[in-house]
């Protein structure tokens, strides 16, 4: 049996893609044969990252792991004495997750006057009470809308006079994935913009909207940053059996289980029997017998039937929009991009064809299936005018104009006006004449039929 294992950069090779490579074996290995050869048993794997600083320069090295959880306890809790010596984020796959968010002011961009504060100080009270309105129109909206009782465990990792962070996970949710939760994240800001401006995402950025895609990194409790160690997420407030734990010190042992119970992607089974009964094995076997077992949201996406087998019903966010009458949610998995009428296969292929140049590696729904994003190898930006040393572009695909722009994961060429021009005619048209012949949800048929009638020239 293979509990762990870790993928590095290797140096000079531009075709080694440590974070990719992690996560295929990840899902590869979900479910190993046992040493003695009977049979197979199931070894739910978390993914995540340590970073490091070379000893003679700022420039920071990642260290990907896929582990079991029983693994990653023991990894975890005995790697350094102190806060500052842990440097860990949490990478957020594809599978069913836990709702979370992440609050980060940074006092540079976000000035007091900008919201008509005298001091930092009336900021921050701003900010905080933004943050429980948020947090408390969560929680009700799990409860009246899911009858599901979820509690949040609020983490803190303050700079005063620089910078405002917090991450919040709802212990007790689960989603359909990361950009489920996005989307209703981005929906309940809305709701409470008015009366809290904290929350309009155009104008302020408090509430990172980035995180809520794929194979994102999600900094985890307990953790600091590697180019600033000196501060950490702590427990600021959570369930009642942890809050013993609010405020610790930087040195204190840490809880397992409020360590599990912060992790977006260890999903606790309900009905742990059921399992056993159906499985060859118990797949929760990893936290032992004495607490609540859990598996992982690699695991549930590696083996989907489970979720059903054990009753998990992860929660999925649909919104009509009210200008177009079209929805805004999120396409299909990429296992079924062929089943998508939006986009076919084929239009995919046309697609990594065009954009060659950028060296694209796959294609996913985004934006509430509405667009498509290419990922790509390519670190040549188109923004910044030069080859980033870690950052690499992607491409945004408009399925309703036909537009498309190259952008960037660099923080510094995220807010850059980008480029957006047409797809050929002779690629375009044809994928859209082909959805409105396929497309069986009336609810789209309208918006798709004005676009290809503009689109037919």
């Amino acid at each position: 049996m293979i509990h762990s294992k870790s993928f590095v950069k290797e140096p000079g090779n531009e075709n080694s893609h440590p974070l990719r490579e992690c996560y295929d074996w990840a899902l590869e290995h979900c479910q190993q044969r046992r040493d003695n050869d009977e049979g197979t048993m199931n070894t739910p794997m978390l993914m995540f990252v340590q970073k490091s600083v070379h000893e003679h320069s700022n420039y920071v090295t990642r260290r990907y792991y896929a582990s079991t959880l029983e693994s990653f306890l023991r990894f975890y809790s005995g790697h350094g004495s102190c806060d500052t010596e842990r440097h860990f984020d949490e990478v957020v796959g594809c599978g069913p997750c836990k709702a979370f968010l992440d609050f980060d002011l940074d006092f540079g961009r976000e000035t007091p006057a900008k919201f008509g504060c005298q001091d930092i100080d009336e900021l921050c009270q701003k900010a905080e009470d933004a943050t429980s309105a948020l947090i408390s129109a969560i929680v009700e909206y799990h409860r009246h809308s899911h009858a599901v009782c979820v509690e949040p465990i609020i983490m803190k990792a303050h700079r005063p006079g620089r910078k405002w962070s917090k991450h919040v996970v709802f212990r007790g949710s689960l989603w359909h994935d990361v950009t489920h939760v996005g989307a209703y994240i981005k929906w309940q800001c809305q709701q409470l913009a008015d009366k809290y401006p904290l929350l309009e995402q155009r104008s302020c950025k408090m509430v990172d909207q980035s995180v809520y895609y794929y194979r994102r990194c999600f900094r985890m409790y307990r953790s600091s940053k590697a180019t600033e160690p000196s501060r950490s997420f702590t427990l600021e407030s959570g369930p009642a059996e942890y809050e013993w734990h609010a405020n610790e010190s930087a040195n204190r042992s840490i809880n397992d289980r409020l360590l599990i119970d912060s992790l977006i992607t260890a999903v606790p089974l309900p009905k742990p029997d059921s399992l056993t009964e159906n499985e060859s094995d118990n797949a929760a076997s990893e936290m032992g017998e004495e607490q609540q077992p859990h598996v992982t949201s690699t695991f549930l996406e590696a083996a989907p039937h489970v979720a059903a087998l054990v009753g998990l019903q992860p929660i999925q966010f649909y919104k009509l929009t009210d200008d177009d009458q079209t929805l805004s949610r999120r396409g299909p998995r990429r296992a079924d991009l062929g089943s998508n009428a939006f986009c076919d296969p084929d239009f995919a292929r046309e697609l990594q064809d065009f954009f060659s140049d950028q060296q694209p590696e796959r294609v996913v729904p985004f934006a509430g299936g509405n667009m498509l994003r290419l990922d790509c190898r390519s670190r040549q930006c188109p923004l910044a005018l030069r080859v980033h040393r870690s950052n690499h572009v992607y491409v945004l695909v408009n399925l309703l104009t036909g537009d498309y722009a190259i952008h960037c994961y660099s923080g510094a060429c995220r807010d850059q006006r980008k480029q957006w021009q047409k797809l050929p005619p002779d690629i375009f048209a044809e994928h859209l004449t082909s959805a409105r012949d396929n497309c069986s949800d009336a609810q789209l048929l309208p918006s798709l039929a004005r676009v290809v009638n503009m689109m037919e020239w």
